[in-house]
């Protein structure tokens, strides 16, 4: 039996080297490093993804929305759990960012004031029902409830306006 040179067999063993090199990158980054453990709602009604660090038993959390920006950090989970990330933010960004959270009648103006929270934001600001249907930005971004909501007394207070100057115009 005859015995292959030494160059020839350093050289098949070195490819063999690359080749399983190669594997193991592949296998790497294939790999996940992140699974999602819980989504929690924060006071606000936003999602927050906890997120377990594969091989170190460390948790963090983020919004869906950080998470979709990284493109690194989703190469990290499993295709079932992007979908997850990606369904959670594209749900927040469906809710409505201001809400009615209280109605008072001031009457002093003979109106409604609404109180108006904005996600995210702890003050609540007073408006009246004419002054959220002229601004745009909120009336585009409340729920279709209080958007009905505020169109309904906008109308009846403009009536209740109108049938006053008629009655003094007799």
């Amino acid at each position: 039996m005859r015995k292959k040179p030494v160059q020839l067999q350093l050289t098949e063993y070195i490819s063999w080297l690359l080749k399983k090199y190669q594997e193991v990158k592949k296998e790497l980054e294939t790999r996940q490093s992140y699974r999602i453990t819980n989504i929690e709602y924060d006071s606000s009604g936003r999602a927050k993804i906890k997120i377990h660090i594969v091989g170190t038993g460390k948790e963090i959390t983020f919004t869906p929305e950080e998470l979709v920006c990284d493109d690194k950090m989703l190469e990290g989970f499993s295709r079932k759990d992007v979908r997850t990330i990606t369904y959670y933010a594209c749900n927040d960004l469906s809710k409505p960012k201001y809400k009615i959270v209280t109605t008072t009648l001031c009457e002093n103006l003979k109106k409604m004031l609404f109180g108006i929270k904005e996600f995210g934001v702890d003050e609540i600001s007073q408006k009246t029902a004419e002054e959220i249907s002229a601004n745009r930005s909120i009336i585009s971004n409340i729920s279709p409830e209080d958007a009905h909501c505020v169109g309904y007394v906008c109308g009846s207070e403009n009536i209740l306006r109108e049938h006053e100057e008629k009655m003094k115009l007799k």
